[in-house]
């Protein structure tokens, strides 16, 4: 989907748009975009930076693990096979073949947030790579650009005017995760049901993300998994729980997941990708919106605030730590064994 017509700033350019915002949430809820704005210099640049942190030894890294909590946004490193992402959907697997870095927004230290500090944690960068922050500072502008544009045209689509969206996720927890799946060249086959990613809807609104062309993320569509295959140039757009809430299933956050490299693979394999989250504020009524609402479709929703939701799907991720490396604890596997430290 082009997007070029959103920053015409015409009537015309942006209703068009929308309707293809439109179209593509009732089908899969994942878009691929285009004319997203994004410089491919702004973008390479934070990922050579993530690049050079996995590559760091892993005692390293783990000076930069923050402590997990439920009732906030974590930040900071997750080390590989910490987390099993299917718990979240209730489905018990081995831990998730990925480590991954996360950062928050870089205004956290702003008084609107103080009510809710747990969801806005300050960024505690680590010595290396050099120049990781600044980066990662020219990273984020580009991308809250990108996500008020499409934010903007889902506000549109739904009847709701442009800014509807885009003000109610301007005090949001934003968050950034480098995802870094990797394969030793010596590596048996995962443990059965043991995957890249493990199957899971996003929490929260609208979700961004860049990958290296690695084939491997697929969405679920009735009873058949698809491939999600961006073009060179292109970024994966996908809505969340909240955004599902809010137009009453009008639009679904699909479920998705990313498989681990054929089991006929030689050699070591790597896949990146780095996601920008947007949120809501926590203190936000989530209920459906009266243009998604019809004698036909009654509310399907309960309302519920934000952060409760958020905070019931992240206790159960949480819970996969310990109950995934307990269900896997005696299992043989090559990839249970590397960089193994909670699962």
């Amino acid at each position: 989907m082009d997007l070029s017509g959103w920053w015409s700033g015409e009537a015309a350019g942006r209703e068009a748009v929308a309707a293809a915002v439109d179209r593509a949430c009732r089908e899969t809820g994942f878009l691929l975009l285009e004319g997203h704005g994004v410089p491919d210099a702004i973008m390479g640049a934070f990922v050579t930076r993530c690049d050079e942190f996995f590559a760091l030894p892993v005692a390293e890294k783990l000076a930069c693990v923050a402590r997990k909590v439920p009732d906030g946004n974590n930040i900071g490193y997750t080390a590989f096979g910490e987390e099993a992402s299917a718990y979240a959907e209730d489905n018990r697997t081995p831990p998730d073949l990925f480590e991954a870095m996360s950062f928050s927004r870089s205004d956290a230290d702003r008084a609107p947030f103080d009510h809710y500090r747990a969801w806005y944690p300050a960024n505690a960068w680590p010595p290396r790579p050099a120049g990781w922050e600044w980066a990662y500072r020219a990273y984020e502008t580009a991308m809250a650009r990108l996500a008020g544009a499409v934010l903007g045209a889902m506000g549109l689509a739904l009847g709701m005017g442009e800014r509807w969206l885009v003000d109610l996720c301007l005090d949001a927890p934003l968050s950034t995760r480098a995802n870094f799946y990797t394969r030793p060249a010596d590596a048996g086959d995962p443990l059965p049901g043991q995957l890249r990613r493990g199957e899971h809807t996003d929490f929260g609104v609208l979700t961004l993300l860049w990958t290296d062309g690695v084939p491997g993320l697929q969405i679920r569509q009735g009873d058949e998994w698809r491939d999600v295959n961006p073009g060179p140039g292109q970024l994966v757009a996908n809505i969340g729980d909240l955004l599902a809430m809010w137009t009453n299933d009008r639009w679904t956050s699909t479920l998705h997941r990313v498989l681990p490299p054929p089991a006929n693979a030689t050699g070591p394999a790597a896949r990146r990708s780095v996601a920008y989250f947007v949120d809501a504020y926590p203190g936000t009524l989530i209920e459906p919106v009266p243009t998604c609402v019809t004698a036909d479709n009654p509310a399907r929703f309960a309302p519920i605030l934000a952060g409760d939701w958020l905070n019931l799907r992240a206790r159960r991720q949480l819970a996969s730590t310990a109950a995934s490396t307990a269900a896997s604890a005696g299992a043989t596997s090559n990839f249970s064994g590397v960089r193994r430290l909670a699962g």
